[in-house]
């Protein structure tokens, strides 16, 4: 956990915001020039991104901030 954020939390709401976008963690990578393993990573909550990649991932997910860090819809 980083200043507060759970990495599971994030991995579970970045991967619900992956699938509900119709991108492939492959095109996700593509899209914000991480590799797919980092996505992956992620995903599972092995590690957290920088916030420049959460506002590329939230830009490219077309979501926010809250709904990844927190699961909150706005």
């Amino acid at each position: 956990m980083i200043d507060g954020i759970d990495n599971y939390r994030f991995g579970r709401n970045l991967y619900k915001a992956i699938k509900e976008s119709g991108m492939s963690q492959r095109d996700l990578s593509y899209s914000i020039d991480v590799s797919e393993e980092t996505i992956s990573r992620w995903c599972n909550g092995g590690s957290l991104p920088y916030v420049g990649y959460m506002i590329k991932l939230k830009n490219a997910l077309g979501c926010t901030l809250d709904e990844l860090v927190e699961g909150v819809e706005k």
